[in-house]
């Protein structure tokens, strides 16, 4: 017997500990956080990387694969989405990659026009949105 779950991270990392007492195998179909597979987790597995795997990878195939040298970031303001977006940061920069700049967006929508606007003559190579599909869709279209 084990559980399958995309509930969200609060409650996915609440109930971890309980899985890992009783040792009933727990996998998560959505939740990103380091810490649900942390060094010493025996029972609880994930379906997707973590956010900073995620941010990581997304910078070295930019850099290495892309050979993309000036990137823009984007993110809705979600932790999960800043801690994917600095883990690129992070990773393109020493990799010779410049963030030409870094900036919050709302994940309704009010403000894109002036953030067109002002990012537009930055001249980056790629934009990198992190946060929601539905925003990012959004923004995209």
């Amino acid at each position: 017997m084990g559980v399958i779950s995309g509930a969200c991270q609060p409650s996915t990392l609440a109930a971890k500990d309980v899985f890992e007492e009783v040792k009933l195998p727990y996998l998560s179909l959505s939740n990103t956080d380091p810490a649900l597979t942390e060094p010493g987790t025996l029972v609880t597995f994930r379906l997707l990387w973590n956010e900073k795997a995620q941010g990581r990878r997304a910078a070295l195939y930019a850099r290495q694969t892309l050979k993309i040298n000036r990137a823009l970031l984007l993110h809705d303001g979600s932790p999960v989405a800043v801690a994917a977006l600095n883990e690129f940061r992070d990773n393109f920069r020493p990799q010779g990659g410049q963030i030409v700049d870094l900036r919050a967006i709302d994940p309704q929508g009010n403000g894109w026009d002036n953030v067109a606007r002002e990012t537009k003559n930055l001249e980056a190579d790629l934009v990198y949105f992190s946060g929601s599909g539905k925003t990012a869709g959004a923004l995209a279209a």
